[in-house]
């Protein structure tokens, strides 16, 4: 018996799964792909060196399996497309499936648990 069932076990699936199981909550995440083909769909994503403290994740770094390299400036279009924009921020560079696989780790150090490979087969 679970408090809570999570659908998705990509990033946001399994964040949630984990700050929940932290809070004592018995967590099930279960999601239709097998644990080797989640988040393929997508490899790379940028993640603000702010956002790991708002989340209370530990910051990837250098010779950690998810960390490609770190950027600091990040060039866009006004809304009208009139001029570059040039945005200083500080942003990480990840392997999505690493990532989420790291996130997971936690999650069930947590004592969350993940099933991968369901269907429902009737609600």
């Amino acid at each position: 018996m679970y408090d809570v069932v999570i659908v998705g076990a990509c990033t946001a699936g399994t964040y949630f799964a984990g700050l929940l199981a932290k809070r004592g909550l018995k967590v099930l995440v279960i999601d239709r792909d097998s644990e080797e083909n989640l988040a393929k769909r997508l490899d790379i994503i940028h993640f603000t060196r702010d956002s790991y403290a708002q989340f209370g994740v530990e910051p990837s770094g250098e010779g950690d399996p998810e960390f490609v390299r770190n950027f600091h400036v990040c060039y866009g279009k006004s809304a009208l497309n009139n001029y570059l924009k040039t945005n200083y921020i500080n942003v990480a560079v990840l392997h999505l499936p690493l990532f989420i696989k790291r996130l997971r780790k936690d999650a069930i150090a947590s004592g969350a648990h993940f099933r991968f490979n369901t269907a429902f087969q009737a609600l």
